[in-house]
């Protein structure tokens, strides 16, 4: 398991369809040299016993997340609410596109009262080991404006997620959000409440009118990841939120980043779902 992580990602998704296939026993042995540190946890990972020491590499989160997705059976310390389920679905945006159970948000908000249930069937999915099912999504593309056409790099891909999921992942953000402005920069001005590209803009505006005042030089350094969202390794962020997220909070976490699919339409046309890393 010292390869690349495509090489990784591939041994464990033969190794999730050859388990799929075998028919039900009282005890399923998994056996081989994974290259994985484990690491000491707290508790609530059903498949770890109490011998694991250490630090959890990249090699233990991918081995931990096949063992939680196929055995994991810890309810949450705190479970999801009806009250934060409520709340996040009437946050959802209306006039937005379907994901592919083809409900908007508007239908949802009408019937937002069904909260409790939806919450204990998540809390189940924990408690019970039930496959939780929020990883599908539309990949679509978008031509670029003043772009060439017929060129890949010439379209923008947005994937469309089933509303459910986003009320989800909003359940999850409002229980991170404190954590996480902690460990962000003041620095950062995107994908943050009250704070857009206006900001860094007015302070390289502010920096100029400085500069021009007082004689003085700055230098500005600016950096554009291409594709920054699509190719995180998911195993290091796990990691990494580990360091100040609790238990529940990185379970929620990993739970949307499981068994994420995507089914690409083009012209009205979907074709085959395939898996996703991103």
């Amino acid at each position: 398991m010292g390869r690349p992580r495509a090489e990784g990602d591939r041994f464990y998704d033969d190794l999730d369809r050859v388990l799929k296939k075998l028919p039900s026993r009282d005890i399923t042995v998994v056996a081989g040299d994974f290259n994985a540190k484990l690491g000491q946890r707290e508790a609530d990972e059903g498949f770890m016993g109490r011998f694991c020491r250490g630090y959890r590499n990249a090699n233990g989160e991918a081995l931990a997340a096949f063992c939680a997705s196929h055995d994991l059976k810890a309810p949450l310390t705190t479970p999801i609410t009806p009250e934060e389920l409520y709340s996040a679905i009437k946050k959802l945006r209306n006039n937005r596109a379907c994901g592919p159970d083809g409900m908007p948000a508007e239908v949802l908000k009408a019937v937002a009262d069904l909260a409790a249930p939806l919450a204990q069937l998540l809390n189940d999915g924990f408690a019970l080991g039930q496959p939780i099912q929020l990883g599908e999504g539309t990949l679509i593309c978008l031509q670029k404006p003043n772009k060439p056409q017929g060129v890949c790099s010439s379209l923008r891909p947005i994937v469309l997620l089933n509303c459910i999921r986003k009320a989800v992942s909003l359940v999850v953000l409002a229980r991170i959000q404190e954590k996480l402005d902690r460990q962000i920069g003041a620095y950062q001005s995107g994908f943050r409440p009250a704070r857009s590209t206006a900001d860094a803009v007015w302070t390289h505006k502010w920096l100029v009118a400085r500069i021009r005042q007082y004689q003085e030089q700055f230098f500005i350094l600016g950096i554009d990841f291409s594709r920054a969202f699509d190719t995180i390794d998911r195993a290091k962020l796990l990691t990494v939120l580990q360091g100040f997220l609790n238990d529940d909070e990185v379970r929620l976490v990993r739970m949307l980043l499981t068994s994420t699919t995507l089914r690409l339409r083009i012209g009205g046309a979907s074709h085959s779902p395939f898996e996703t890393k991103a």
